[in-house]
Order: C-alpha cells, then structure tokens, then sequence
C-alpha cells in the first residue's frame, strides 16, 4: 500500500472499492472540472443517451405508478394525468391527445366523483367492484401506454398492456376481495 499524497484530491467508488486519484490540475478543455486519470468525459452522443434512456424509464415508473393507482380508483388517475396535460405539466404522446381536452376532463370528473359517491353505498360498491375490474386493466394499460416515452409503438403496448394492465388489475382485484370480506363478516355496514 502507497501513501495518499497530500496534495491529491480522491474519490471514493463504491461499486469498485477503492478511491481513484484525480488530478490536481485541470485537464485541457473541461475547465472547472477535475477528471480521473485515465478517464475521458463523456461525449455529448453517451450524455444525450443517457439522457433518453433515464427519460424512458422515468415515463416507465410514472406510467406504473399511475396505473397501479387505477388498481384503487379507476378514474381518479386518468383524472389526474388529464389536469397534468392542461396545465402543461406533461404532454401527450402521438394518439392519446384527446386525454389532453376539456371535454375529456369533463367526462372524467363526472365518473371520479360517481365512483367516489358509490363507495359508499356497501351493495353498490361490490357491483362496481365487479366492473371495476376489467375498467381498472383498461385504464391501467391506456396510461401506461400514454406515458411511455418514444419507443417503438409495439414495445409501448406491450409494457401497457403487461405492466400498467397487469398491476393496475391485480392490485384492484386484491381490493375487490378485501371489500368483499369486509362486507360479509360486517354484514354489509363496513366496507
């Protein structure tokens, strides 16, 4: 083992487990910045693409979310990313624009506060639990599908329809079932 010197500056890497020394002087043309020995920076094609691949998998993780929360409330999501399209926080990929008018956010605050309102009436909630079902899949896959970023449109529909349908599905039948045991050991008075 050699000494540090005192006047190297070092790093420590964790997926390597050793510091790598830098320079003390700045290499030419990257000024300000200080690089590893034997590192070069990376050129603007490995920066930009590593921009889009963080870019696709955000839009991944945000389509997932999102569907997974159709699972609980169907409409509340959709709801969501619509008021997310009007107000610029998110824009919408090629075929999905109607999800972005006011028309569509007219229909879907209508049907969130009808689906919040029937929750509440025990028997009605266990019917719409029974067409929850399939309307959560649906919206599960139409968001994640909506959100994937780019890509090839068959990539996109296969994530949409495995992942955002898949998680979105099962987390609303698993709740399906939760209410309707809360239902039939309380009678039908707790949901």
């Amino acid at each position: 083992l050699q000494p540090i010197p005192p006047s190297a500056d070092f790093q420590f890497h964790l997926a390597e487990g050793c510091p790598a020394f830098f320079s003390g002087r700045d290499r030419p043309g990257l000024p300000g910045k200080r690089v590893p020995f034997g590192a070069e920076a990376p050129s603007l094609f490995q920066r930009q693409s590593l921009r889009l691949v963080m870019e696709f998998a955000l839009s991944i993780c945000l389509g997932l979310a999102l569907a997974a929360c159709c699972g609980f409330r169907v409409f509340v999501p959709l709801l969501v990313t619509n008021v997310a399209y009007l107000t610029g926080y998110l824009s919408p990929n090629a075929g999905f624009e109607w999800m972005a008018g006011w028309p569509a956010f007219a229909v879907l605050a209508s049907a969130t506060v009808l689906e919040i309102a029937a929750y509440y009436i025990p028997v009605v909630d266990n019917v719409l639990d029974a067409v929850a079902t399939p309307a959560a899949f649906v919206a599960g896959t139409v968001l994640m599908t909506s959100l994937v970023d780019g890509g090839d449109p068959i990539l996109r529909w296969a994530l949409g329809l495995i992942v955002g349908g898949g998680s979105a599905g099962l987390i609303q039948a698993g709740t399906g079932l939760l209410r309707l045991g809360s239902t039939a050991t309380t009678g039908g008075l707790g949901n």
